[in-house]
């Protein structure tokens, strides 16, 4: 009785989150029912194998001015409320010059007047591997529906998949009493609680992979660029105790081959009143490592601290490099 009450109850919890989201058709288990296009030629462009929806190009589409766009309702959104976009997708476009894919909400007021079109402006072509997009969209005020655009264009030969297309209501993250690190453990696809130094490295070269075969089912992937940047994630942290002892430990994934040039660093930065840096205490990754391997270190700040921040930091990466971290934790010492 136990067992089937617990089941009842699970049932009851996958139902409420499901109805959360208002993108009825992003799993594609019905196909193209309820997309709608808005260019000839969609036939040849959308299609739906494997559970996932399939884009492909093609001689019809390519080389014209307008993208080709999939369009689907959502249900209805509040005005002035947080909603997050999510998407799944994996590339097979080896070039992307003169090519675009966005997943974007458009905001409709009046009858059919655009209000604003906010989204995921552009796809990473250059990388093969599945990958989770998001943004956080805030509804205009005036808007009375909104509609998920998807938008490509595609030379032949290329494919690009998508999958898990969602739109829920956005609640922030909140601390935990366990892990003085926010979505350590990378199980919220969104990283608003992690910044970058640059803009581009927030959006290219630090994101979730799902399915990264770490202890949860995403993970951080560190991947390169071509001017070798150093791509740096950095987390403000509770304030913590100069007399107490501190422990950082982190699944890390580190198989690179040519290691010339490059390293990986997770550390507590101390800083005082000024943002003045104090300190930096935390361990190196041994690169060239392959397989998971979990990494420990013991740290005492600075005794003169006035904030805390936890940086991932990675330099000297080239396209094809990939460090995958997993399960960050920061806690106090036993």
């Amino acid at each position: 009785m136990k067992k089937r009450l617990l089941m009842l109850a699970v049932g009851a919890m996958t139902a409420a989150v499901a109805a959360e989201n208002l993108m009825t058709g992003g799993d594609f288990v019905v196909g193209l029912k309820d997309w709608r296009y808005l260019k000839t030629g969609k036939e040849m462009v959308h299609s739906v194998e494997n559970g996932m929806l399939k884009i492909t190009g093609n001689e019809a589409n390519w080389g014209k001015p307008s993208p080709v766009s999939a369009i689907h309702k959502l249900g209805t959104m509040v005005p002035g409320k947080k909603y997050m976009l999510e998407v799944a997708v994996i590339s097979q476009v080896a070039e992307g010059k003169g090519k675009a894919a966005s997943i974007l909400i458009r905001s409709i007021k009046d009858v059919n007047t655009s209000i604003a079109y906010h989204g995921i402006g552009g796809v990473d072509f250059g990388n093969p591997q599945k990958r989770i997009y998001n943004v956080v969209y805030t509804v205009p005020k005036n808007a009375v529906r909104c509609e998920l655009y998807i938008q490509t264009k595609l030379a032949p030969g290329d494919v690009l998949w998508m999958d898990d297309i969602k739109v829920t209501p956005y609640e922030p993250e909140t601390a935990s009493e366990e892990n003085l690190v926010k979505n350590g453990d990378f199980s919220r696809v969104l990283l608003e609680s992690w910044t970058g130094f640059f803009k581009e490295v927030r959006e290219k070269y630090m994101y979730i992979l799902p399915d990264g075969n770490g202890e949860g089912n995403n993970c951080l992937a560190v991947t390169g660029n071509k001017s070798k940047c150093v791509s740096t994630f950095v987390q403000t942290v509770p304030k913590m105790d100069p007399a107490k002892t501190y422990v950082i430990t982190a699944n890390i994934n580190a198989g690179l081959t040519d290691l010339t040039g490059k390293k990986v660093e997770l550390t507590v930065r101390s800083a005082d009143k000024n943002n003045k840096t104090l300190s930096y205490k935390g361990f190196a990754v041994a690169l060239g490592h392959k397989g998971w391997r979990q990494y420990r270190a013991e740290i005492k700040v600075h005794p003169d601290t006035f904030k805390n921040q936890f940086y991932i930091s990675a330099s000297g990466f080239v396209p094809g490099d990939m460090v995958l971290i997993d399960d960050i934790k920061l806690i106090p010492a036993e």
